[in-house]
Order: C-alpha cells, then structure tokens, then sequence
C-alpha cells in the first residue's frame, strides 16, 4: 500500500516553471550582407562581417562554421570568428 501511495505521488507532483509557454530558440544567423571578393593572382580572397544576430533578433552566441557555397554546394568551411566580427 505504502508503494502504491509512493508511485502514485511520484506520478502526480512534475517539476517545471510555471508560466507562460516561450517559442523555440532559432538558431539561423541573419545573412551577411558585406560580402566582397578580390583576386590575388590565382586566389580568390572572400571578406566579410560574421553575423551579429540570429534571424529571431536575439545575440548570436555560438557561431563556430562558415560554409562557403557555390550553386548549393559546399566549396569549403571555415572557423567562425566572434559574432559581429570580420
């Protein structure tokens, strides 16, 4: 009896804040929109400002892969710098 009581206290009681529900973090960095390219003989040397925001508004904090396309496919990746950063 004793462990039914138990069980079914566990069962009743949950843990969790209360309040209102919150939507999901979206973690899509905003575009980049300084974008250059120059040429160094056979080179090609890509420049830009890393993304200071998610596109939901909030700080990007955890940029870590830039991925260099060309017609949907991957080129190359690269390291991310800070947020914000060239």
């Amino acid at each position: 009896m004793k462990i039914a009581t138990l069980c079914l206290v566990l069962l009743l009681t949950g843990c969790g804040k209360v309040g209102a529900p919150l939507p999901p973090f979206i973690r899509i960095p905003e575009r980049v929109t300084d974008l250059a390219v120059h040429q160094d003989g056979n080179n090609l040397i890509l420049t830009w400002t890393n993304p200071a925001t998610y596109i939901d508004g909030s700080e990007a904090t955890d940029l870590a892969q830039i991925q260099i396309r060309a017609n949907d496919v991957i080129v190359m990746k690269v390291g991310a710098t800070a947020a914000g950063k060239t």
